[in-house]
Parts: C-alpha cells; sequence; structure tokens
C-alpha cells in the first residue's frame, strides 16, 4: 500500500519500512507533537517526526516524554503494541495521560 497518496498503511508495512510500532500510538504523538510546536506536521514524514519530536522543549520535559513514548510505542510492557492489552493501558495513563494531567492542573 503507497502511503504516499494519502491511503492508510498497513500496521505491517509501517512497522517492517518505517518502524512505526502502533499507527494509532503513532499518529496521537504527532497531534501532540504539533500541538506542542504549533504547527501542522504531516505524520508520513518519519524522520522529520522523530527529529521534531526529540528537540520538542516548547511545553517541557514531560510533554516532550509523552510525545515520544507514543511516537516509538516505547512502554515497558511485554506487548507495547497490542491496544486491547490492559497491561499497555495501564502503562499509557501512568506515562502520557497522567503526565499530561498534572501538567495542565498547573498551568
Amino acid at each position: 500500500m503507497d502511503i504516499e497518496d494519502g491511503s492508510v498503511a498497513s500496521e505491517e508495512e509501517l512497522r517492517e519500512t518505517y518502524g512505526i510500532q502502533n499507527q494509532v500510538l503513532y499518529r496521537l504523538g504527532v497531534a501532540l507533537l504539533s500541538i506542542g510546536l504549533w504547527a501542522k506536521i504531516d505524520w508520513r514524514e518519519f524522520a522529520a517526526v522523530r527529529r521534531k519530536a526529540r528537540a520538542l522543549d516548547s511545553l517541557g520535559g514531560a510533554y516532550r516524554k509523552a510525545v515520544e513514548r507514543l511516537i516509538w510505542a516505547n512502554f515497558n510492557v511485554a506487548a507495547p503494541t497490542n491496544l486491547d492489552s490492559e497491561d499497555l493501558r495501564k502503562e499509557i495513563i501512568q506515562t502520557v495521560i497522567c503526565p499530561l494531567e498534572k501538567k495542565a492542573k498547573r498551568r
């Protein structure tokens, strides 16, 4: 499947060709990256997304870490790409949602 034409790529194609472990988590990370940079970011620009995520500092370290975890599916669970996994859902809550909520309450 050619993602350059705007079509949706398969999970397998994204994983093998671009290193995207989970399309849903990756795109959520890209959405948060766009918010953090106040800029539209094309999810298909894989190298640029990763570079911008590493450099994101406008909203602090907790925000950057949440974005990076989503983009790289970097979660300390046995199946970091299975959204049906209770362990993954708990990890997302603990390492992405709670830190972002805490940050939002401080503003």
